[in-house]
Order: structure tokens, then sequence, then C-alpha cells
């Protein structure tokens, strides 16, 4: 009987660490504050953990009961936030500067690595769009600027804004990471891609089962319905997409 106990305990406590997910952060020059973990639920972020950045730039956090990959943000309380894919167990090193926090370091989650990429290439997008808008602006308080000038430059951020919305769709749909995949899609507006969204929340729905991502699966079926019956009730009214 004896045995027993101690190899229920041994095995409880094998599951327990399993699926507990653990965040270590070092961040060079960050001011002691505290931060809140969010989870990026399709209904909004629901709270997860909280803890304090000591006086090192040091953080650490972990929590259990996780049974499928997720996003997560870690809001910190000046203001600024790390976004993360976990899945269950996993411990996620990050290292950085708080000056240039984007440019931080990451080990121990490839689906996190993976959208930080991402996220480094809507980056850049934004800043590209910002520039050229700088430029039509400039050129448009100018006296005697050319129309047509202005106009290349108006067919330029149109290019820029078409190629990175090809690049979203084409990561949302070959990326393995179920939450990097939902949190690009989600950044896909259904006014202008409706066909593509209702062929994506489909399509997927297949991968994400074999992802055990059972929670998500669900909640993709309910947003694929509500695709269908939103492009269906638009096709009726004569709006074209």
């Amino acid at each position: 009987m004896y045995r027993i106990v101690i190899l229920s305990f041994v095995l409880a406590t094998l599951f327990s660490c399993k699926n507990q997910t653990q965040i270590n952060g070092t961040l060079e020059h960050a001011p002691e504050q505290y931060y809140n973990i969010d989870e990026m639920a399709f209904s909004g972020p629901v709270f997860v953990d909280s803890g304090r950045v000591n006086a090192d730039g040091q953080f650490k956090a972990q929590f259990k009961n996780i049974d499928e990959e997720a996003l997560y943000r870690i809001r910190f309380e000046k203001g600024k936030y790390i976004l993360l894919a976990l899945k269950p167990g996993e411990v996620a090193s990050i290292k950085g500067n708080w000056d240039q926090l984007e440019n931080y370091t990451l080990q121990g989650s490839k689906s996190s690595e993976t959208l930080k990429g991402f996220l480094v290439n809507l980056r850049e997008n934004i800043n590209d769009i910002r520039t050229m808008q700088v430029i039509i602006d400039t050129l448009k308080g100018r006296k005697n600027t050319s129309d047509s000038l202005i106009a290349s430059a108006e067919s330029d951020i149109k290019n820029i804004n078409a190629r990175f919305m090809q690049y979203v769709k084409t990561f949302a749909d070959t990326t393995e990471s179920v939450a990097s995949a939902l949190f690009a899609v989600n950044m896909i507006k259904p006014a202008y891609e409706m066909p593509f969204l209702t062929s994506f929340y489909k399509n997927k729905y297949s991968f994400f089962i074999k992802q055990n991502s059972k929670t998500i699966c669900r909640q993709l079926f309910e947003k694929h319905t509500s695709c269908y019956t939103s492009r269906s009730r638009t096709r009726k009214s004569g709006t074209r997409f």
C-alpha cells in the first residue's frame, strides 16, 4: 500500500511538471515594476498570473492547467509588452534590453520564436507605411507638386500593403503554431478577404484537431460558421467584396 502511494505521488508530480509552463526573463536596464500575464483568448484577455521585475531586471512566472498552445501577453506596468505562443510544459527564457525591448531573444519555445519573426515583419511594414505617408504629406504640402508624383507615392503604399497582406495569409496558412496562425489571421479584414477567411477556418480545423487544440477548434468552428453566414447574407444583399 505504501509503495502504491509513493508511486501515485511520483506520477502526479511528473504529470504536474509536464503541464507546468514557465517563463524566465532578464531585461537589462529594466525598472522595478509589476507585470501581468494574460491569455489572449477569442473573447478577450484572461488574467493568468502576475509578478514583479526585480532590481536586476529578472522576473519569473509559472502556471499550470494548460492543455493546449495559446497566445500570452506579458504586460509590464511601464507600458511595454511581450507576446508569446506557449505550449504546455514549455520553459521560455527571455533576454533583452528594456530600452530596446523589441530586440529581445528567446529560447525554449519554437512557437514563440515563430511569432516573434512575424512581429518583426509586421513592425517593418508599419514603419514603411509611416515613411511613405510622411512623403505623401510632404508632397501635398508643397506647391506645384505634380499629381502624378503624389499618385505614384500612394500607389507605393497600396503595393506595400498588398505584399504584406499576402505575407500574412501565407504565414497563417503555413505556420505550425496554432496561436501564431490565429493571431495573424485576425489582422485580416473580413470585408476585403472573406473568401480567404472562410477557406482558412474550414481547412485549419482538421489541422488544429491534430495539434490537440480542442478549445480553439470549437471557437474556429463558431468563427467559420459566423463567416459563412455573414458571407451568405452579404451575397443576398448584393454587396461585393
